[in-house]
């Protein structure tokens, strides 16, 4: 499964969601993290690089273009989405 997370502004709640996400995660899981043109937030996200792959929007297109963008790249069939707050 291929769970893909938006971020925008969301630097203060990254972690705990990453951190819960990850500790939930199987060895066939992939966590993408998609940062949505803000610095803050990519700072938070690169911690976790290793752990997620990190995507970064250099412009800010919003939730609906980034869970479509991330989705076409999957390797498995299943998609989930969660909100990075």
């Amino acid at each position: 499964m291929q769970i893909i997370i938006p971020a925008y502004r969301a630097a203060r709640f990254l972690p705990q969601c990453l951190d819960s996400v990850s500790a939930s995660a199987t060895a066939d899981d992939e966590i993408l993290v998609a940062v949505d043109a803000c610095e803050e937030t990519l700072e938070a996200a690169r911690k976790y690089i290793g752990q997620v792959r990190v995507f970064w929007f250099p412009t800010n297109v919003g939730p609906y273009i980034v869970k479509n963008t991330l989705s076409v790249m999957r390797h498995s069939g299943w998609l989930m989405f969660m909100d990075a707050d």
